[in-house]
């Protein structure tokens, strides 16, 4: 995950005491990369969640296998997972510091390059590296306002393609709703 490189070949080395000393202090990182890592580890927290859904219904799937022969569509609580997600929603919000911050990074970045600050010569050598997988530090940054509208777009194709008699259905509209508010929030 991209967030992962920028934490692990980035924001680290940055935040040992003596690198930090040379390149950028606290407030500035802090400026630079917001809460990507509260991002991260919530990613992760989020992805196990959904990783033991999906390993429960592949379970549930085996156990039950000549039961879902006679029935075309089979649900089960294991078929479920808005459920799940939705209690994650909250901490969606976490994107509504990032994205309006993001803005003041860039401009900072930007400005910082223009000095030649010393933290984009030490970039120059580590981007386009495979430690970044060949990307460069904007193109690391912006993931995570572009996930976002992704999430929105992801959640409108299953609402789209989701029977509405399925138990799951009310609980992606619910979700596909919280998306298009953070989006609407996070593009005011």
């Amino acid at each position: 995950d991209c967030l992962e490189i920028v934490k692990k070949e980035i924001i680290e080395p940055l935040q040992e005491k003596g690198m930090r000393a040379k390149m950028l202090d606290k407030s500035k990182i802090d400026l630079i990369f917001s809460n990507l890592v509260n991002i991260l580890e919530f990613h992760k927290l989020f992805y196990n969640e959904m990783k033991i859904k999906h390993n429960l219904e592949v379970i549930n799937r085996k156990l039950n296998k000549e039961h879902l022969k006679e029935k075309k569509y089979a649900y089960n609580p294991y078929s479920l997972f808005a459920d799940s997600l939705y209690k994650f929603m909250d901490f969606f919000k976490l994107y509504n510091i990032y994205c309006p911050n993001y803005k003041l990074s860039l401009d900072e970045r930007d400005r910082m390059k223009k000095d030649g600050h010393k933290f984009f010569k030490w970039m120059a050598e580590i981007e386009n590296t495979p430690a970044l997988r060949l990307l460069d530090l904007d193109s690391l940054l912006i993931k995570p306002v572009q996930r976002l509208s992704k999430y929105k777009l992801m959640f409108q194709n299953l609402v789209n393609n989701t029977e509405a008699s399925h138990p799951d259905y009310q609980n992606l509209v619910k979700i596909y709703d919280k998306f298009v508010a953070l989006n609407k929030a996070n593009n005011e």
